[in-house]
């Protein structure tokens, strides 16, 4: 175990995959705002509800023609690209709990959810 690990307020590196095309608009991002992953992952949080990041994760049931429910899979985190989030411990705990509370299928599958959300909007704000 690093001794960063074990300082309550010490910085790790937290790997998350992004889609490639979703990581281009992100690196576009920080590089505008003049930012960190860490920091724009923080605004996006801040800016968006949570009625938006857990309709990503919804499960939904299409009802076929005999009437008999189907369940849609659930959207999985994309292959993509590995980026390095600088959190602290208190951090990856709450974005931990978060995965939980909207049933996000992984931390990147949040991250990426959560970026694709906010991202989009942060760009065409600035042009």
């Amino acid at each position: 175990m690093k001794a960063s690990e074990t300082v309550p307020g010490g910085l790790r590196n937290v790997g998350v995959y992004l889609p490639p095309a979703l990581l281009a608009d992100v690196k576009d991002a920080v590089y505008h705002a003049r930012t960190t992953y860490a920091d724009l992952l923080i605004d996006a949080f801040e800016a968006l509800d949570e009625e938006q990041i857990s309709g990503e994760f919804t499960v939904e049931t299409m009802l076929t023609r005999s009437g008999m429910p189907r369940r849609v899979p659930r959207k999985r985190g994309e292959a993509g690209i590995q980026i390095q989030l600088r959190l602290d411990g208190l951090q990856v705990a709450w974005l931990d709990e978060k995965v939980v509370e909207f049933g996000a299928p992984s931390r990147s599958a949040l991250v990426s959810a959560v970026f694709k959300l906010h991202v989009p909007a942060r760009l065409t704000a600035k042009e």
